[in-house]
């Protein structure tokens, strides 16, 4: 009677250990939920490949996710609940840091229901350099007329 209480114990001990060495195995699941994407590019349409990124979710202090773009400067991820999302993005180049904000809004379905989307950096710039020469003409403008005033 002992071996068969002894037996018993250690083919239960056995099947106790075999089911916990599953615990820490890698396991996956294909959702099927609506997933959010953004393609992020430099002002020249190259892909920000493996620029880092934050996401907040609305009204969150704590990061809801944080990573790296893909090679092709894809973000992914799940909204758990509806309102502002907001992605921050980072990059550092030879030129500098590079950072941009990005804002979804995302309704009770999960779904994009609106984007904030501020202007191209390239936008930026153009307006800048028209800004620029229409500042030199108003200099040289007003230069030739104090010529002509003080003659």
């Amino acid at each position: 009677m002992k071996k068969s209480s002894i037996l018993l114990f250690l083919l239960f001990a056995l099947f106790l250990s075999s089911s916990n060495s599953n615990a820490h195995g890698i396991d996956y699941e294909i959702l099927d939920n609506k997933v959010i994407a953004i393609r992020v590019t430099y002002s020249s349409g190259e892909p920000l490949s493996f620029g880092s990124f934050e996401i907040l979710g609305p009204d969150e202090k704590i990061i809801h996710q944080k990573g790296r773009t893909d090679k092709n400067g894809i973000i992914t991820f799940l909204p758990d609940k509806k309102g502002i999302w907001k992605i921050t993005v980072t990059d550092e180049t030879e030129h500098g840091l590079h950072k941009r904000l990005i804002e979804i809004k995302v309704d009770e379905n999960f779904t994009v229901e609106s984007r904030k989307r501020e202007f191209s950096d390239k936008y930026i710039k153009i307006i800048a350099g028209i800004g620029f020469i229409m500042g030199l003409f108003g200099a040289f403008a007003i230069l030739k007329n104090r010529r002509k005033l003080q003659k």
